[in-house]
């Protein structure tokens, strides 16, 4: 529907983009030779990529023209979604944690043996990171917010000041601890911080139903011929 009606505006796309991006699909490929072999398999020629090429340039050019150009975002929109979505927009509590963790396996008595012989030697001196060197089986947990890890682990964490250490804490899998490097409080993402994010937003919807409404006119105008 919407290469026919570009069709019938005559939309002309001019040959060097259709070269420029030729070449850029070639670019893909090692040599020209594996280039041609690729589309032949596809039951393409050059030409046929051409016009294909071409063809999808005709649609986006009416699509931009049709509907992207006659969308308008008020900046008050965009302040009135900010003030009645408040919700959306704030950052819950997180927290920064380095971590040791020690999979339960096939004998979890052993594994939380080794974790509390890690706390022991924090306990005594050495640094977390290195001794998560030695013991520990994944990576650190890095930055994570309220509500997204397990039950065990939040009631543990959230209570930590900034660079104590838990006790062991078991999880279905295994043993963890943890350290935390920093602790930031809940708050609200500020209109500046998220302005553009609800532009895009807006835009989206209504070029969602611009576009159907654009479509839903071409098929009530197309003619449709079905040859036997």
């Amino acid at each position: 529907l919407i290469l026919s009606e570009a069709n019938k505006k005559e939309i002309d796309i001019r040959p060097d983009i259709i070269d420029k991006r030729v070449e850029s699909v070639k670019k893909e490929y090692p040599s020209e030779q594996e280039f041609l072999a690729a589309i032949m398999r596809e039951g393409f020629t050059v030409t046929d990529l051409r016009r294909k090429i071409e063809d999808q340039f005709k649609v986006r050019y009416l699509i931009e023209t049709e509907v992207q150009s006659k969308i308008f975002i008020n900046p008050q929109e965009v302040t009135n979604y900010y003030k009645n979505n408040f919700e959306q927009f704030r950052k819950p509590e997180r927290v920064e944690l380095d971590s040791i963790f020690i999979p339960a396996g096939r004998d979890p008595q052993v594994a939380k043996k080794k974790t509390e012989e890690a706390l022991a030697s924090i306990q005594g001196g050495q640094d977390f990171n290195e001794v998560a060197k030695l013991y520990s089986k994944s990576p650190s947990m890095g930055m994570m917010e309220k509500g997204q890890m397990l039950p065990a682990i939040e009631d543990v964490v959230f209570k930590l000041n900034v660079g104590e250490v838990s006790s062991v804490v078991e999880v279905p899998n295994g043993f963890y601890l943890f350290k935390v490097k920093e602790r930031f409080k809940m708050e609200m993402a500020s209109l500046e911080q998220v302005k553009d994010k609800i532009y895009d937003m807006l835009f989206q919807q209504k070029f969602q139903k611009r576009f159907r409404s654009w479509i839903d006119k071409l098929k009530k105008n197309a003619f449709v011929e079905i040859k036997q």
